[in-house]
């Protein structure tokens, strides 16, 4: 049988794990306002940078040239 889910003890946690970080309480449950990130780093706030070298990489396989 399924257990029964305290959704409402779920969110208090989860509001309260956020704070903790030092996160607004909008970014603590996973919807941001218009200036802030996301806390998970979705949509860019990943920390990845650009490499041109993969852009080169991928437009040489696209028109069929190997690497080499």
């Amino acid at each position: 049988m399924a257990r029964q889910r305290d959704y409402r003890a779920e969110y208090a946690k989860r509001i309260a794990h956020g704070i903790a970080r030092g996160l607004s309480r909008s970014q603590s449950r996973g919807h941001p306002r218009v200036r802030e990130s996301f806390a998970s780093g979705a949509y860019g706030g990943s920390g990845e940078r650009y490499d041109p070298r993969l852009k080169l990489a991928l437009r040489d396989m696209l028109r069929g040239r190997g690497a080499g």
